[in-house]
């Protein structure tokens, strides 16, 4: 997946640095905390896809 543009992505400093050491660990210098944030955020999508479906669908319902 090639990044397309940069966007500003908000989250604790806490969680920044647990995701910084992670991808320094796994990735070194070919993976970055936004490309790493990116590739769980597709898994959880794909992984949930039918549920998050049925939430969005539920909360958006019809009224008539």
């Amino acid at each position: 997946m090639r990044l397309i543009t940069k966007r500003f992505s908000c989250n604790s400093k806490e969680i920044h640095e647990k995701v910084s050491r992670i991808v320094n660990v796994l990735g070194g210098k070919d993976l970055s905390v936004g490309g790493y944030i990116d590739n769980v955020l597709s898994q959880h999508f794909e992984t949930y896809m039918d549920e998050i479906n049925a939430l969005y669908d539920k909360k958006y319902e019809k009224l008539f």
